[in-house]
């Protein structure tokens, strides 16, 4: 059986691709990086069938931060020392052109990971928290302010809130007019 991606469960769900001035590609990261859990994602669904999609992908994603942060803990001295040369050595309308993957991969995580935490209705507080952390984090590399970037993470996981409650609430209309047909 044809299992649906990633990226077409997440689409389904409705998660919409975040604009960002400072991610270049933001279209091909989204389905490169989607690509790249499925196979953690559909092992995990083999091994796991009691838990829902959206637990499984949750699991996956928390799993994928997690060595996101590890990996950008080890490499952040060095990207700062590259920051400070591109920040020494070209003009400033250049400047961003230079990126980091690692930072464009936790832009992403975190936001695919609040979307699903959104959709999974749990505590926002905890999300925040995860929002901000992912600022500090990338916010010593980046021109947008940590607000800025744990604003737009924070959206995310109202979209996934926003998305579960109105899939909920087209679900709970249609059975009271099934309830009103049949009675």
């Amino acid at each position: 059986m044809n299992q649906p991606s990633i990226s077409s469960l997440l689409t389904l769900w409705g998660f919409q691709l975040p604009t960002s001035t400072q991610i270049k590609s933001a279209d091909r990261l989204f389905v490169s990086e989607c690509q790249a859990l499925e196979s953690l994602f559909f092992k995990a669904k083999a091994t796991h069938s009691q838990y829902s999609d959206e637990q499984l992908l949750l699991g996956v994603l928390a799993h994928k931060y997690q060595g996101l942060l590890g990996a950008f803990q080890q490499q952040l001295p060095s990207l700062l020392a590259m920051r400070g040369a591109i920040d020494d050595n070209i003009s400033a309308e250049f400047q961003g052109a230079f990126q980091a993957h690692i930072v464009q991969q936790i832009w992403l995580t975190l936001h695919l990971w609040l979307f699903v935490q959104g959709r999974l209705q749990m505590d926002y507080s905890l999300a925040n928290d995860y929002a901000g952390q992912g600022a500090e984090l990338i916010g010593q590399l980046t021109t947008t302010t940590t607000n800025e970037w744990r604003s737009q993470w924070n959206q995310s996981f109202y979209l996934g809130r926003d998305s579960k409650q109105t899939k909920n609430s087209c679900l709970k209309q249609l059975l009271i007019r099934l309830r009103k047909l049949l009675s």
